[in-house]
C-alpha cells in the first residue's frame, strides 16, 4: 500500500484547486483524517487565500443548478493571481434527476474546460465522475413504480451517463472516478441494481449514513483514492 503521507506531502507542496459541494466536504474531511496537508476554503473576493499551497477549495454554484457550478469554477480560476498546478470541479448527486440532459451538460462542461485549458496551459485539469446514491430495495422501487413516483436512485442512470462521457473523453490518468470508488466494495465487488434490463451502479450502503453522503467508511475510501489520484497527476511528466 502506498505511503499516504508521501502522497499528502506532494499535495501540500503544490497548489490544488477543487470546487465542490457537500460530498466534496465529506472527501476533504476524510483527507484531514489521513494525515497532514494544508486545506484552505477560499471565497471570491479573497485572492490571498487562492495563493495558499495544499488544497484550496470553494463551494461555488448552487445545488440542482449544475451550470452555476461550471460558472463558479471558471470565475474562481480567472480571478486567481496565479493559475494552480491542478484544478478540478465536482458535480453533486443532487444536480441530476431523471430529466437531466447529460449530453448537453457535458457539452457545456467540455467547452469551459477547453477554454480554461487554453488560457492556463500549465494547469493540469482533472475530471470527477458524479457521486451516486444508494439503490432502494427492489420492493420499494416497485411500489414507487406502481404509484408513479420517481425514485432518486433511478437518476443514477443519468449520473452514470455523464460519468461515462468523462471517461470516454479524457485520459484515465486525469479522471478521479468517484462513482466507481463509491460503487466498489472493499472486496472489489460492485454495487448495482437492475432496471428495465439495465444494470445501474449505486453507492455502497456501508459507505453512507443517509443513502447519499459519505459516512466514515466512505470518507476514508474516497479520500484515499482522491489523494492518490491527485498525487499521481502531480508526479506525471
Amino acid at each position: 500500500m502506498p505511503d499516504i503521507q508521501k502522497e499528502l506531502d506532494a499535495l501540500g507542496q503544490a497548489r490544488v484547486y477543487f470546487n465542490h459541494q457537500s460530498v466534496g466536504f465529506n472527501i476533504l474531511s476524510g483527507v484531514e483524517r489521513l494525515g497532514k496537508v494544508p486545506i484552505t476554503q477560499a471565497r471570491l473576493g479573497e485572492p490571498a487565500a487562492f495563493g495558499h499551497r495544499g488544497i484550496v477549495h470553494t463551494a461555488l454554484g448552487l445545488n440542482t443548478q449544475p451550470l452555476s457550478k461550471i460558472d463558479g469554477f471558471r470565475e474562481a480560476l480567472m480571478a486567481m493571481p496565479e493559475p494552480p498546478d491542478v484544478a478540478l470541479m465536482k458535480f453533486c448527486y443532487i444536480d441530476f434527476d431523471q430529466g437531466t440532459d447529460a449530453q448537453a451538460l457535458f457539452a457545456r462542461y467540455k467547452q469551459t474546460i477547453d477554454e480554461l485549458s487554453a488560457k492556463m496551459p500549465r494547469t493540469r485539469f482533472m475530471h470527477v465522475t458524479v457521486p451516486l446514491v444508494v439503490g432502494k430495495p427492489r420492493w420499494k422501487r416497485m411500489v414507487k413504480d406502481v404509484l408513479g413516483r420517481n425514485d432518486d436512485s433511478y437518476a443514477n442512470a443519468k449520473r452514470e451517463a455523464f460519468s461515462e462521457l468523462l471517461r470516454k473523453s479524457y485520459p484515465a490518468d486525469r479522471v478521479f472516478d468517484l462513482a466507481r470508488v463509491e460503487s466498489t466494495r472493499p472486496d472489489g465487488s460492485t454495487e448495482a441494481f437492475e432496471r428495465e434490463g439495465r444494470r445501474i451502479p449505486a453507492l455502497v450502503a456501508d459507505y453512507s449514513d443517509d443513502g447519499a453522503h459519505l459516512g466514515p467508511a466512505g470518507r476514508n475510501v474516497a479520500a484515499r483514492a482522491f489523494v492518490q489520484k491527485v498525487a499521481a497527476v502531480l508526479r506525471a511528466p
